[in-house]
This record gives C-alpha cells, sequence and structure tokens, in this order.
C-alpha cells in the first residue's frame, strides 16, 4: 500500500523571508493544492478547509506550531529563523515604511528604541519565533526545551535566513521539489545595520531575546551539521547552485 502523502505546513515567522520562501512554494505546489494566509483567528475556516477539501498538500500562515493536530491526514513542518537582532531592525523599519501595514500608524510614532521597549508590542518583537513555536506568548525558560523538541519532531526542515540557499536546498531535497530559483521578496531596503545602532540598543534587543537567540543558534548549528553530514555529490549540487546565486 502506498503511504499517504503527507501535508507539509509552513511555519512563517514574520521577516524571516517567508514571502520569497512562499515564491519559491508557488513554484512547486499547485494553487489548488495550497492552502494560504492561515491565521490563529482563521483556524475555524481552516478547520473547514482540511476537512472538506482532499488534495492540501501545502499549508503556510502566520500560525503557531500545531495545524497537524486538526486533521488526521500525515503532516510535517518547515520554517525559517532569522537572527532575532536582524528580525527585529528589519520589522521596525518594514512597519516604518509600509504605509498600508496595520502597525504603520504606531510605528511611525516610535523611534527604534521606543519600539523595541514598546510593552503594547512586545508579542510581535520579544522571542517572537519561539513563541511560534511552542504556541506561548510569554515564553519561559523551560520553553527553550519544549521548543527544541518540537522542531526536532516534527520539521523536516529548520532553515536559517542568513543561509537562505543553503536552507531552500535542503527543503529541495527533503520535499522533492524542482524549482527553487527566486527573487527576493518584501526586502526591506535602504535600512541601518546592526552596526549602525548603539551597543546599549543592541544589547537591550539582546536581552529581550535571549530565548530566540539561544534557539536560533541551536538551530543554525544543527542546520550546518546538516550540510556537512550531505555525501560529496549532494554537496558539488550544493555548491553549484550557491555559485549560480552569487553571480
Amino acid at each position: 500500500m502506498e503511504k499517504e502523502k503527507e501535508i507539509i505546513i509552513h511555519t512563517h515567522i514574520p521577516k524571516t523571508g517567508g514571502m520569497t520562501l512562499r515564491s519559491i512554494v508557488n513554484k512547486n505546489y499547485e494553487k489548488e493544492k495550497m492552502l494560504k494566509n492561515v491565521f490563529p483567528s482563521s483556524l475555524p475556516q481552516f478547520k473547514k478547509d482540511i476537512i472538506e477539501k482532499d488534495n492540501i498538500e501545502f499549508v503556510t500562515g502566520h500560525h503557531p506550531f500545531g495545524l497537524h493536530m486538526y486533521t488526521n491526514k500525515p503532516c510535517a513542518y518547515i520554517t525559517m529563523f532569522r537572527d532575532p537582532i536582524e528580525r527585529v531592525i528589519s520589522m521596525y523599519f518594514y512597519n516604518l515604511r509600509k504605509e498600508n501595514h496595520p502597525l504603520h500608524k504606531k510605528v511611525k510614532e516610535l523611534t527604534f528604541e521606543e519600539f523595541i521597549n514598546d510593552k503594547q508590542l512586545a508579542r510581535r518583537t520579544v522571542n517572537r519565533q519561539i513563541q511560534k513555536i511552542v504556541g506561548n506568548l510569554n515564553p519561559k525558560e523551560n520553553d527553550l526545551k519544549k521548543a527544541k523538541k518540537i522542531l526536532s519532531t516534527h520539521y523536516k526542515v529548520v532553515g536559517i535566513t542568513e543561509m537562505f540557499d543553503e536552507s531552500i536546498f535542503l527543503m529541495k531535497k527533503e520535499l522533492g521539489w524542482r524549482d527553487i530559483s527566486y527573487e527576493r521578496k518584501n526586502y526591506t531596503t535602504d535600512r541601518p545595520t546592526k552596526a549602525q545602532f548603539s551597543d546599549e540598543i543592541i544589547e537591550q534587543i539582546k536581552k529581550l531575546n535571549h530565548l530566540d537567540i539561544q534557539l536560533y543558534n541551536w538551530a543554525r548549528k544543527k542546520l550546518q551539521e546538516r550540510l556537512d553530514a550531505l555525501d560529496s555529490s549532494t554537496k558539488q549540487e550544493l555548491e553549484e547552485f550557491l555559485n549560480r546565486n552569487s553571480k
């Protein structure tokens, strides 16, 4: 008996390269076999769709881990993590410049330092990545172990934005994708680099995002270990892909 095909669920963490990843996904799945923009508030519709539509192969949205619990079909996950400092910087300037973004009006009234310390925005700026994995808006130290277990058990690939090409190459190999060519989407141009901020501000971001930083470092190490373990022919294929994209 043929093994039932897994539904691949993309946990889309904001400002981690998710829109670029989705542009790649669109080349590898038929439109009618995808569910997009699944938010926590849209779970009732997701439950209805996943039951009524018998051909879903890929799901993506800003939802936390756990969508597999709403279907009896086999599921597996992918996600992308980003350097938490870079993610917070990118988020501020993206929201600041995108006038139709829901947060634009609030963010444009804040300096960057006020933004990172704003209590109302904390669920979006403080440990946002581990939040999405453990489903807890106020994660604690013990959630770090829980997050690592979830990622190790349920995620086919945990990519790293700073290693985007390596990440999508592994996704291609793991998921049987055909085409992983891309152009960057939703990219915040002309924003200050991390080096342009004061040490005090960077330290404050680190303090607020200490769990995300630990999880990011762990995930990046795991990704590198997978790359190091590739056989020689696959490493050569990866090298050729990296060289093409660097031109």
